[in-house]
């Protein structure tokens, strides 16, 4: 590793040498043949992927805005009407009860796909399961999937 940097390169494969002097002849063997030139750039068509799609859109006049009617303003104050009388009561069942049905149905869909993942090996789900979240989920788990019969 004499020649320093250019060799480091001429090593990974790269076919120039940069700054780096020609080595010393040896009696024992030829210089080794210059590499060939990189071969010229031809000039290629862009890939598809980049070619445009659409063409331009036509120039707009300065007419073609529709101007809104009174029947149409009254029907968009009428759906923002309903809008709002629907946010409110969104509002009121938020303050009426804790939102658990969002968290358990976030639960199943993790314990799906963990079931996805494993293959549908509901032992290695459940071995999982029980190292990671404890008992009390297993036994949940194994109760919803396996239900046992009261006798």
């Amino acid at each position: 590793m004499s020649g320093g940097f250019g060799e480091l390169i001429w090593m990974k494969g790269v076919q120039m040498k940069q700054n780096v002097s020609p080595p010393p002849p040896s009696k024992e063997s030829p210089p080794p043949p210059p590499p060939p030139p990189p071969p010229p750039p031809s000039p290629r068509p862009p890939p598809p992927s980049q070619q445009k799609h659409h063409p331009p859109p036509p120039a707009k006049s300065v007419h073609s805005a529709p101007e809104m009617t009174t029947s149409e303003t009254k029907h968009s104050n009428h759906d923002k009407k309903h809008h709002n009388s629907n946010e409110k009561s969104h509002q009121l069942a938020k303050k009426k009860k804790p939102n658990l049905g969002k968290k358990l149905g976030l639960v199943f869909v993790g314990v799906a796909g963990m079931l996805q993942v494993c293959k549908n090996d509901i032992l290695l789900c459940l071995s999982i399961l029980r190292n990671c979240l404890g008992f009390v989920l297993e036994n949940i788990m194994l109760r919803l999937l396996c239900p046992v019969s009261k006798e």
